[in-house]
């Protein structure tokens, strides 16, 4: 039962990872060129913004989990009926990065583009705007940047309007001024997602029922994709009391449901931008 499920994850992984990539490049290109949604997020303070860090957010998503696919099932398309030893190819726990990013990237663009009125477009908007801003200041320094006073200058700049647009939090207690609604991390979004993977009952027992919470595949993704010991040892293949003799080998069954969150989160992301978002600005 585990292993049919296996391959029908593996069967939905490959088609959506294809077909994905191909449909954003379409949709970036489709609301750039979109006049009236240029002209409804133009008179809506820091709107094109907001729609240019959910595309930003929305290729790199789905980037991540295309170089995921082609990684992992080089073959292309798993059939029903085969065995799941020969079709899942790890080469190595950078699969785990690439779940990751594309699970944090694609939560933020559809927490960018889930909003219920002109004030949360304008207060993410911002948030994108003054994020971009200091990793910008942090990037020139980096490269001992004669252009620092420059983005300094534009990050004042742009405070001084988020104070007039009531969108910014003033100096206290020593802390430095700040957005009142900043980008949200990736955890904090996951942990309001709950998808139902339908499992059946004999496969969760089998699997465990961590499949079912965002938050915990997200965790275990980072664990593995920052060298945490406790994520490889959670998956390793001979069980041993001498950590110098434990097998780390991720299980593709793990990787396989991981990456159903992503085909998830990333259907909310497009049924978004191809209707939902736009017929929201015009009731506004």
């Amino acid at each position: 039962m585990a292993d049919e499920l296996f391959i029908e994850n593996l069967i939905q992984i490959s088609s959506a990872a294809d077909a994905y990539r191909e449909k954003a490049q379409e949709l970036v290109i489709r609301n750039a060129q979109n006049t009236d949604l240029i002209s409804l997020l133009a008179s809506i303070p820091f709107g094109t913004d907001l729609l240019a860090g959910a595309h930003m957010y929305l290729q790199s998503g789905i980037d991540s989990f295309f170089s995921f696919r082609l990684l992992t099932l080089p073959n292309g398309a798993p059939t029903p009926g085969e065995t799941s030893d020969n079709l899942f190819r790890l080469t190595n726990n950078g699969t785990a990065v690439l779940l990751r990013q594309s699970i944090e990237c694609l939560v933020r663009a559809k927490w960018l583009l889930e909003n219920n009125d002109r004030d949360q477009i304008t207060q993410k908007g911002f948030a994108v705007c003054w994020s971009n801003s200091k990793e910008r200041i942090k990037y020139e320094r980096a490269l001992n940047s004669t252009n620092v006073d420059i983005h300094l200058t534009n990050l004042k700049d742009l405070e001084s309007l988020g104070f007039a647009l009531k969108l910014m939090n003033p100096e206290e207690d020593g802390k430095k001024p700040s957005p009142k609604v900043g980008i949200r991390d990736a955890t904090s979004l996951l942990k309001l997602i709950k998808l139902d993977l339908n499992l059946p009952p004999q496969v969760i027992l089998e699997l465990g029922n961590g499949f079912t919470n965002a938050e915990w595949v997200y965790r275990w993704l980072s664990g593995i994709s920052h060298g945490m010991t406790w994520a490889h040892i959670f998956n390793e293949e001979i069980e041993s009391q001498d950590v110098a003799f434990k097998q780390f080998d991720p299980d593709p069954k793990k990787f396989a449901s991981s990456a159903l969150f992503v085909l998830k989160i990333a259907g909310d992301v497009f049924r978004n931008l191809e209707g939902d978002f736009e017929t929201q600005i015009r009731g506004f």
